[in-house]
């Protein structure tokens, strides 16, 4: 049963250099109508991911929500198993939110994340030592240019390079062309934002 019936989940198209769509991220979205305010503690972001998975075994079932790569945020509770996440598969990329502490708990929790077959990205990241010990665990690492900068954002996606060999670098919050091409001249993979692709509202089945 849906947390919220009322609420929509947004996709979001994840893009490579040549615009070609290799996933989405699924986002939630209130009603319009909603007067409720926005997000600010760590049950709304419970709230927030749990109607997402929700939607998402919802649109999965119905083949409503294509064949790539799925992005879900996942406060802490999800990532210590507090709360469930949707059936593990080679789609599902569990995004660590940047509100959450690297403390030992939630490192074991993403380790046995990983353990049963998702896949991992670290979000909103921006080169800082407090997230520093998810790294050698992450598939993905996401990027937002509005909080690093395009002058900041080589030396961040090498820094990410440097701790986990290997990883898939997202830059997200790409509005302009400028920004687009900031992020192909710092070694980007991936790439998101309003001038790829803005989110599609779907609702429930």
């Amino acid at each position: 049963m849906l947390t919220d019936p009322a609420a929509t989940m947004a996709l979001q198209a994840i893009v490579d250099a040549t615009g070609r769509e290799v996933g989405v991220e699924l986002l939630f979205r209130r009603p319009p109508s909603t007067t409720a305010p926005a997000m600010a503690s760590e049950a709304d972001h419970e709230l927030a991911t749990t109607t997402v998975v929700d939607l998402l075994d919802e649109h999965r079932t119905s083949g409503g929500a294509g064949t790539g790569l799925l992005f879900v945020n996942a406060s802490r509770a999800f990532l210590v198993g507090a709360q469930p996440l949707p059936s593990p598969s080679d789609r599902v990329v569990v995004e660590v939110l940047e509100g959450v502490t690297a403390d030992a708990e939630v490192v074991a929790g993403v380790r046995d994340l990983r353990a049963r077959g998702y896949k991992i990205a670290i979000d909103d990241w921006e080169g800082g030592e407090d997230r520093a010990a998810l790294l050698p665990l992450a598939d993905f690492v996401k990027v937002d240019l509005e909080a690093v900068t395009a002058r900041r954002l080589r030396a961040v996606v090498q820094r990410a390079r440097a701790l986990c060999p290997g990883v898939t670098v997202v830059v997200e919050r790409i509005e302009t062309e400028d920004d687009r091409q900031a992020a192909l001249d710092a070694g980007a993979d991936l790439f998101q934002g309003y001038l790829l692709a803005t989110p599609d509202l779907v609702r429930a089945p």
